[in-house]
């Protein structure tokens, strides 16, 4: 294993920051395919919220349940170098014993191809539950809208500047709710969610009523 160590994933930095971040985007899927193993690579820069160490190149192998998660930092800095993570990664790739070849394997190299062979891929065709799990977005179990918080007004109210949107709320409605995410990306609003199922037409019409009293 190279420790040659810590890679930047430059690139995928720049493609969050030319299309991604203008657009008030968290999170975007890439296509990526290596050793003949076709995954999809899952960016949330709203995961940096959660913890430090929460943020993540999140692989998911297609057409089987496996995943694959890669430690990032918010500066695009892979921090894989373990020997448990090399094992790892090897497996998921199908990457056999290299014990007669002249080039092994090494993860400096594996996440400079990475960075250089992600595709982004548009929204994956998905029930809004199975994107709830896909996604991961926090509380997955409530994806039907409820209400939303104008922290704006509740500020002005209450003359207090206590209580803003999260990146990890944003998230969410960008992938459950895009619609209502094109109309409030940049305001100061948190969208609540409900596990009680709610019919779409009536989601609408409570979307539209609430949203026209902006």
């Amino acid at each position: 294993m190279n420790n040659t160590f810590p890679v930047k994933l430059k690139l995928l930095e720049n493609y969050y920051i030319c299309q991604m971040s203008p657009n008030y985007l968290y999170v975007q899927t890439f296509d990526f395919t290596f050793n003949n193993v076709n995954c999809t690579i899952l960016l949330d820069m709203s995961r940096k919220e959660i913890s430090d160490s929460a943020l993540d190149l999140y692989f998911l192998k297609k057409g089987t349940q496996e995943s694959l998660s890669v430690p990032m930092s918010e500066d695009f800095y892979v921090k894989a170098h373990d020997w448990d993570k090399y094992i790892e990664i090897k497996k998921f790739f199908n990457i056999r014993s290299e014990n007669n070849s002249k080039r092994k394997f090494n993860l400096f190299d594996f996440f400079k191809y990475v960075d250089k062979h992600m595709e982004p891929v548009s929204e994956k065709n998905m029930n809004r539950r199975e994107r709830a799990q896909f996604y991961r977005v926090e509380e997955p179990d409530a994806i039907f809208y409820k209400t939303m918080i104008l922290w704006d007004v509740v500020h002005k109210k209450n003359n207090t500047q206590k209580g803003n949107v999260t990146a990890r709320n944003r998230a969410k409605v960008q992938k459950l709710l895009p619609d209502l995410y094109e109309r409030i990306k940049n305001k100061n609003i948190t969208v609540r969610f409900t596990s009680k199922n709610l019919d779409e037409k009536k989601e609408e019409e409570l979307i539209n009523k609430e949203i026209n009293n902006i």
